[in-house]
């Protein structure tokens, strides 16, 4: 594993609905960054069904756990946006840093 950056980066999250079963509660997602190979997993709640990662470089993934590998080093805004099986979404943002 790569140097791992604060735990105040490493976890990002937004509440959005609650209470209400197979409705998202939360979104959210912790990083490892290895040089230019980051380790995306998701570690959001209520069981979504769909992911979508956009990794800020005009690349995305629709896998839970993706691995992507920066070209260029710099500050990538990522957004993870969950669906639920009743079709309600959120999403997660996050800059992630690549040296």
């Amino acid at each position: 594993m790569g140097s791992i950056v604060s735990e105040q980066a490493l976890k990002a999250g937004i509440k959005i609905y609650g209470g209400v079963p197979g409705v998202l509660s939360s979104v959210s997602f912790t990083y490892e960054v290895s040089a230019a190979v980051v380790t995306f997993t998701d570690t959001s709640t209520e069981n979504p069904h769909a992911w979508f990662w956009d990794f800020g470089d005009e690349v995305t993934s629709t896998e839970q756990h993706p691995i992507h590998d920066y070209v260029v080093s710099g500050n990538y805004a990522v957004v993870l946006t969950v669906t639920a099986g009743n079709g309600s979404s959120a999403s997660a943002p996050v800059m992630v840093v690549v040296a």
